[in-house]
């Protein structure tokens, strides 16, 4: 039911309505909203995201009705979960929590994964098409059983290098800390010298686990690095979401997983240009998403 069959209308929004910070007591009210939408976001999943973000609350007589995020990384922010409860849609309350959600992105550039429902009203934020991001998941199902041997475990040396993958990879790693913590598990490509040239992490998230991000040089390299994490995780739930097409259909398919959705990155601001690492001859590349909010 839409605001407007309740009685509730625009005139309303000075009464009973408040915004504020959005607090860990609102995690099981923000969690009941991404249901409400199909999102499988987890209480945990939301916490995670409040421990390296600030996000915004609508609240309405003392009920959490809207929801939004902002996630600095650095050199850009991302914003997500933008939720406004159903019941209070067509009211403006949507904009209202972007406008206040982008303020907290100070001067910023910024990322956001979109629908192409809700790519319009993002556009009318100044953010614009992208990259595309596909949606796939399903029950994973090892291919290769030797695997290859230049992909590793990491080992605690192997940090630093991560790092600075992130950062050339996909312009940043502010928030890697926080994602490596609650990594199940983390692979890296090693290359003929021993040093690390590509990762990707596993963790839980949603209805099973999720592999994201994953950086390397060639898409070889990452087939690789996911085939790993694929390998420990048969026969359970995984989700990846694919920038720019950068694995194939028919080769996600023999690994279980299938295409379910195909969203948008967009952007507003110049965007920093990932860089090369030092000593390579092309650049890195970020083949899947962390997650949508993160990027």
């Amino acid at each position: 039911m839409r605001a407007s069959d309740q009685g509730l209308h625009r005139d309303d929004l000075d009464t009973g309505y408040t915004w504020r910070d959005l607090e860990t007591a609102d995690l099981d009210g923000a969690c009941r909203l991404s249901e409400a939408l199909g999102w499988p976001h987890r209480r945990e999943d939301w916490a995670s995201l409040l421990t390296v973000g600030r996000g915004m609350a609508l609240v309405h007589e003392g009920r959490l009705i809207g929801t939004g995020l902002c996630i600095p990384q650095g050199v850009l922010a991302t914003i997500a979960l933008i939720v406004i409860d159903e019941a209070y849609r067509g009211l403006g309350l949507g904009k209202q929590m972007m406008t206040r959600v982008m303020a907290l992105a100070g001067d910023l550039p910024m990322l956001l994964v979109a629908t192409t429902a809700g790519a319009p009203m993002y556009e009318k934020f100044g953010f614009i098409n992208r990259h595309p991001v596909a949606q796939y998941q399903g029950v994973a199902t090892a291919i290769d059983a030797l695997g290859d041997p230049r992909v590793e475990d990491m080992q605690g040396a192997d940090r630093e290098a991560i790092e600075h993958l992130a950062e050339a990879g996909s312009g940043r790693g502010a928030v890697l800390h926080a994602t490596l913590a609650a990594a199940g598990a983390v692979k890296v490509y090693r290359d003929d010298q021993g040093d690390v040239v590509g990762f990707a992490v596993r963790r839980a998230f949603g209805k099973g686990e999720v592999i994201g991000p994953v950086v390397a040089h060639e898409q070889a390299e990452a087939e690789a690095l996911v085939d790993a994490l694929l390998a420990q995780a048969t026969g359970r739930f995984v989700r990846m979401d694919i920038l720019n097409d950068g694995l194939a259909a028919e080769w996600l398919a023999e690994r279980g997983l299938q295409g379910v959705a195909r969203i948008i990155q967009m952007s507003r601001g110049e965007l920093p240009i990932p860089a090369s690492d030092s000593g390579a001859t092309h650049m890195l590349r970020q083949f899947t998403l962390t997650t949508q909010a993160l990027g």
